[in-house]
């Protein structure tokens, strides 16, 4: 009797750890990359580079949407000052990032006087980042 409750029990056991080990991880290189392409992302995108920040997109929405009509996402009356980037979650099975990116916002010379006046504003920005290939893209939200 005894045995076979070993024996069931260790099966169980080694299947569970097979099944997790086929599961992809987040490293703390992964995670450090992710960080990485995210605050380079908004390098180009704090300075208006729209063309640069569309390569950062997924290759699928690259695919669908190109470069030449990707500023349109955009609107210039803002200026934006990155300050933090943290990890939220990882869906391993999705192999999708969910990233909390701190900017400081102001509003542009050009803008309505009321918004000028309000100065800076901090606010947080939820962001999905997709690794493809040992590369982290962004997901682009289509409207």
């Amino acid at each position: 009797m005894f045995r076979k409750a070993f024996f069931v029990t260790s099966l169980s056991l080694a299947l569970i750890f097979v099944g997790c080990a086929g599961q992809p991880v987040i490293t703390d290189e992964l995670k450090q990359l992710l960080v990485e392409r995210v605050e380079r992302r908004w390098d180009f995108y704090s300075a208006r580079d729209y063309s640069g920040t569309w390569e950062f997109s997924t290759p699928e929405y690259k695919r669908i949407f190109p470069r030449e009509s990707y500023y349109k996402n955009f609107y210039g009356l803002l200026e934006y000052e990155l300050t933090g980037v943290q990890l939220l979650a990882y869906d391993a099975d999705a192999a999708v990032a969910s990233v909390a990116v701190r900017v400081m916002i102001s509003s542009r010379p050009g803008a309505p006087a009321a918004s000028l006046a309000l100065g800076k504003s901090p606010t947080t920005i939820d962001e999905s980042w997709k690794l493809v290939g040992g590369s982290w893209y962004y997901v682009d939200r289509v409207k």
